[in-house]
């Protein structure tokens, strides 16, 4: 792990040329998922989780209620079908 943060570090802290992004991506198990966002203003967003930028926010498809910009923070749900 250590390796993975050097090299972090040494591409200026830029998580898709270190790999982090890549990594946390096949991780994360929210990715391909239908979900809500509950965000802190209290609005409740669903869609299709569909990536992580570079900056660590939730990417989603177009879905009901669901605004362009990436969800930076919030309680994510994932929903049964």
């Amino acid at each position: 792990m250590s390796e993975l943060v050097d090299t972090f570090l040494h591409v200026g802290a830029d998580a898709g040329a270190s790999g982090i992004l890549d990594l946390v991506s096949d991780w994360c198990s929210t990715l391909g998922q239908e979900v809500r966002v509950e965000l802190p203003g209290g609005d409740d967003l669903v869609g299709v989780a569909t990536g992580i930028d570079a900056s660590g926010r939730l990417r989603r498809s177009a879905g009901l209620g669901w605004r362009r910009a990436a969800v930076a923070a919030g309680d994510v749900t994932h929903l049964r079908l």
